[in-house]
């Protein structure tokens, strides 16, 4: 079933309370719950994980009908020497990917992806974490 939400704060204090669950993996957070509206809002900020590496994350999320809906996205994984490990993005500048307008940048090659979620990514993030 579908989740729903009646307003922007739920998903913030939602994607607050995946974070804290994996807080052993983070050394450092920086994250901004903005609210424009009551059901229109944004995530922006960095997270410093155990390895060293960050994740910047930015979601422009609005509830319509409540049903979330992620307007853009990007998240930027970089190592500690800030070079790219991987990005997922819906701008909508690769039409031949499959999964239009979600993709993943890689060093080398485009990739499709689904749509991709501050929580999801964290957790896709740790366990590639926990196998190195």
């Amino acid at each position: 079933m579908l989740k729903t939400y009646g307003s922007i704060e739920e998903y913030f204090l939602e994607v607050k309370q995946a974070l804290a669950k994996v807080q052993a993996f983070v050394l450092s957070s920086q994250i901004t719950y903005d609210s424009r509206t009551i059901t229109e809002g944004t995530i922006t900020g960095k997270i410093v994980l155990i390895d060293k590496s960050e994740l910047h994350i930015r979601e422009y999320i609005s509830i319509d009908n409540k049903k979330l809906q992620r307007l853009t996205y990007r998240f930027h994984w970089q190592d500690e020497e800030k070079q790219l490990i991987a990005r997922w993005d819906n701008a909508p500048h690769h039409p031949q990917i499959k999964t239009h307008p979600h993709h993943k940048h890689t060093s080398s090659i485009i990739l499709e992806s689904e749509e991709m979620t501050t929580i999801k990514l964290m957790q896709e993030i740790i366990q590639q974490i926990k196998i190195n």
